[in-house]
């Protein structure tokens, strides 16, 4: 079972770092160290992967309630929000940066 609770929450945890990799990104672009097909290659597989997982894992949401695990179930949608929301957050994040410069 702590394996399913890891896997859960593995979107989120990736929103959290593409929060972090887009807020180091940032910084090292305005310190004009990086380029911005450079950025795109840090946060693009992150991005990815946490889509596909999420979507993965809202899915099995079915699965978890046809076997009455309703704490597995809650998380299984919970997560996925929490990715996206984590995913906004950093579009938000660069592309409000980059229109100021």
């Amino acid at each position: 079972m702590k394996k399913v609770v890891f896997i859960n929450w593995a979107p989120f945890a990736l929103g959290l770092l593409l929060l972090v990799v887009a807020k180091v990104d940032i910084y090292q672009f305005e310190s004009q160290t990086i380029e911005v097909r450079a950025m795109l290659s840090r946060e693009l597989p992150i991005a990815i992967l946490g889509f596909i997982l999420s979507i993965v894992i809202f899915l099995s949401t079915i699965y978890w309630l046809v076997k009455n695990k309703w704490t597995v179930a809650i998380q299984t949608v919970i997560s996925p929000i929490l990715w996206y929301g984590c995913f906004i957050a950093g579009s938000l994040m660069g592309g409000a940066f980059m229109n100021a410069t």
